[in-house]
């Protein structure tokens, strides 16, 4: 359910509103090798293709990559609370982090946030 705000800033009639969805933004530190950063790279590329053909509560996955500090920053956002509660729990999952530590790439400085998305502009028409 959403909530529309005012248009104040000339956006498009209801491209300000409140929602419910769920947010996750993860930072995955990595071993400070070209190497762990493409192994890396390749597992999250396998890992995103599951959750594209097995997740339907995921409605938005961003992967950054940050080669300066030897980082991953994944910006997830999901319909509700039991969309996180599934990607967690999916056997993709279990691998990924099986196949970081098989192949130890992960350093630590690893940060996990789970928010509530309150507000969003866009999209702009």
């Amino acid at each position: 359910m959403s909530t529309t705000f005012s248009d104040t800033d000339g956006i498009s009639p209801g491209a300000w509103y409140s929602t419910s969805q769920k947010i996750v933004t993860n930072v995955i530190s990595v071993l400070e090798t070209k190497e762990a950063m493409g192994k890396t790279f390749e597992l999250l590329k396998t890992f995103l293709e599951h959750v594209k053909a097995n997740e339907p509560g995921v409605e938005l996955f961003l992967l950054n990559r940050d080669d300066e500090h030897f980082q991953f920053v994944t910006y997830e956002i999901y319909k509700d609370e039991e969309a996180v509660k599934l990607h967690l729990g999916t056997k993709h999952m279990r691998e990924l982090v099986e196949a970081e530590e098989r192949y130890n790439v992960k350093r630590d400085g690893n940060e996990i946030h789970h928010e509530t998305l309150v507000a969003q502009i866009g999209p702009r028409r």
